[in-house]
């Protein structure tokens, strides 16, 4: 069976896209000028649940393995 490249996958973006969410509220503490701290943090929290969520679903829905 012939796989996929990585940056085909559901799953993977979810992932990235996750991890993503964890990092923008570090981002936001730094002090970033024209980003707000409160929008920074509701930014990488949607931004973790819509990837975990992607994430699963890419995992539910896969059918050929990555390479």
């Amino acid at each position: 069976m012939e796989g996929k490249a990585w940056y085909q996958s559901k799953t993977i973006w979810g992932a990235i896209l996750a991890v993503a969410g964890t990092v923008f509220p570090l981002i936001g503490k730094m002090g970033v000028d024209g980003l707000s701290g409160d929008a920074v943090q509701i930014a990488g929290g949607v931004a973790a649940v819509i990837g975990g969520v992607i994430a699963i679903y890419g995992r539910y829905k896969a059918v050929a393995p990555t390479k």
